[in-house]
C-alpha cells in the first residue's frame, strides 16, 4: 500500500485555471483547470463534471456567459482515498451581449 501523506481533501477554491481563451462567436470561453487537493499517495486521479477519472490534474472545461457555474470535482488516491466537492467555476471573460 501507498504511504499516505494524510486525509484526502480538495482545498479552496478547489482549482486554478491554467490557461483559458474566450470564444466571441459563441458568446462562450474555453480552457484547462487543475484541482487543488492535498493528502492521500500518489499517483492521484481525478475528474470533473462526472467525466471519466484521469491521470493528469488537467482538465478541460467550456462554458458561456458571464456568471460561473458549479461543478463536481473528485480525486481518488492510490492509498484508496477518495474525495469529492463541488466547486463553483468563475468565469475569466465576459462576452458582450
Amino acid at each position: 500500500q501507498p504511504q499516505s501523506s494524510g486525509p484526502l481533501q480538495i482545498v479552496d477554491p478547489g482549482y486554478e485555471l491554467v490557461e483559458w481563451q474566450p470564444l466571441p462567436e459563441q458568446k462562450e470561453w474555453e480552457g484547462y483547470l487543475r484541482l487543488l487537493f492535498t493528502g492521500g499517495a500518489a499517483p492521484h486521479t481525478s475528474s470533473i463534471a462526472h467525466r471519466d477519472p484521469q491521470h493528469e490534474n488537467y482538465h478541460y472545461f467550456r462554458y458561456g456567459g458571464c456568471q460561473g457555474a458549479p461543478i463536481r470535482a473528485d480525486v481518488w488516491s492510490a492509498d484508496g482515498q477518495h474525495t469529492f466537492k463541488d466547486i463553483w467555476i468563475g468565469a475569466p471573460w465576459c462576452p458582450d451581449e
